[in-house]
This record gives structure tokens, sequence and C-alpha cells, in this order.
């Protein structure tokens, strides 16, 4: 999600200080443009150059580089600070834990993973507070998707259109876990009823 994947071909035998150079100086550039147009906080992530079968390497270097950022700006793989052995990678594996819990409607199960989830992040990007925003936005939008497929009906500010300005305009944490939070439950209470409602024998009366 607001995620722009740019390729630029690059010479393998070129020196890599060289080829790093001139990838910071692309990125300047197009961070000068966009930032001046979009009137947004835009960040850009640099990956090392690899074949093209490892593409996604680099793919997953800029995003790492992106994570490390405390504001908008161009940050290359080989700047980023290196992480303590402490500090923990994003738990995908919680996130798909929490989706099948909600699909299964146990609330308490979701809740749970999610605690773990946010625990994970507020650790991992102490200093980076719209990085995890961003990244609980996603979540949430994987939330409601769920809950679509469930033809679960919105309710409060998710109902809006501009819910996602809403959702990055909090700046408390507390009021941003809590949103979270009630968002999950509303969708996988709605889904257990939805659920026990189609597994309800039907009656007939002569």
């Amino acid at each position: 999600m607001n995620k722009v994947f740019v390729f630029i071909p690059a010479s393998m035998e070129k020196d890599e200080l060289d080829i790093r150079h001139e990838a910071i100086n692309i990125a300047e550039y197009v961070y000068n443009l966009l930032a001046e147009k979009a009137g947004a906080d835009i960040f850009i992530g640099i990956g090392t150059v690899y074949n093209l079968h490892d593409l996604s390497k680099s793919y997953e270097e800029s995003l790492k580089a992106v994570n490390c950022m405390t504001e908008s700006g161009v940050m290359h793989i080989k700047d980023a600070p290196v992480k303590n052995d402490s500090q923990l990678e994003y738990p995908h594996a919680k996130e798909k834990l929490l989706l099948y819990k909600a699909a299964s409607g146990d609330t308490q199960e979701c809740i749970q993973a999610f605690n773990q989830i946010c625990d994970c992040l507020f650790k991992e990007y102490v200093s980076s507070f719209h990085i995890i925003k961003k990244k609980l936005l996603e979540l949430m939008i994987l939330i409601r998707r769920l809950g679509c497929n469930y033809k679960i009906e919105d309710e409060e500010y998710f109902i809006k259109g501009d819910y996602i300005e809403e959702f990055l305009r909090i700046e408390d944490p507390n009021e941003l876990k809590a949103c979270c939070r009630k968002r999950i439950e509303y969708v996988a209470q709605n889904i257990k009823k939805f659920v026990e409602g189609c597994n309800t024998p039907s009656t007939f009366s002569c």
C-alpha cells in the first residue's frame, strides 16, 4: 500500500560505490520532484544491485532501508544503521494467525496475536511512529477486506471514504492500538455470528 517499486538497470561490472552514488543521485532527483508536488512525506529506499534472478533481494533491502528512516528522504541499504540482535523482524506468522483466527471468529486469539504484533512493532520502530502506523494500517486494510468477504457492514469512521487519512492522523500510541483492537473485535465477532447463523439448521412448521 502506497509503495512504488522502481527497477533501474545497472551494470554488474561497474564499481559498487559508483553505482551506489548514481542510484542515490537519481533517487534524490525523484524525491525533490515528488516532495514539491505531493505535499506528503516521501520515503525512498535503495537496495543493492543484483542479477535479475535475485531482484527480490534488492526490493527487500529497499524496504529495510525505508524502515530504518526516521524522517522523509532517501536512504541506501548500505547507509542504514546496523540493527541490534535483540531487535525483532515484523512477525508475519502472527499476522497470518490473526487473520486466520478472525476468519474463525475467535476474538480472544485475535487480540492476543495483535498484542504480540504491537509489542514487536513498538520495539522494532521505537523512534518511527509513522512506520508503526503504516504497518498497522496495512493490517487493518486486510481485516477490512476479510470483513467484506463476509458482507460485514462497516461502523463508525471506517465507513467514511477518508478513513485512511483519519487513521494516519492518530498520534497517540494507545489510541492507535485501541482503534485497531476495536476494529479487529468488530470484524471477528460479526464473522462468528455469520458462521453460527449459517450452521444453524432451518426449522419448518406445517
